[in-house]
């Protein structure tokens, strides 16, 4: 599934969070609540597209269940990180 079918198909408490695009494969990584995740991730795979579980520890990394930490985690890489590294500033809120 790609970018735009990711967006298109997410359903409420889903969000297509990472795309990557290379030769020999075009993959989405969806974020979100747990069971909004595990329900959609059930119909997919009943539709036959690939599927696989990240570990991430429990944590929705990529998804707006880190908006409410997003301000104080952005203080404290910029404490430790040189932005100079990456050739631009933190983006997030």
């Amino acid at each position: 599934m790609g970018w735009s079918e990711a967006h298109r198909r997410c359903p409420e408490g889903v969000t297509p969070a990472v795309h990557r695009t290379a030769r020999t494969t075009n993959s989405v990584v969806i974020a979100g609540s747990a069971d909004c995740v595990t329900k959609f991730v059930v119909e997919l795979q009943n539709e036959g597209v690939f599927t696989r579980a990240l570990a991430v520890g429990g944590m929705a990394f990529h998804s707006d269940h880190m908006s409410p930490v997003a301000p104080a985690l952005k203080q404290q890489l910029q404490q430790v990180v040189d932005a100079r590294l990456f050739g631009h500033a933190f983006n997030f809120a």
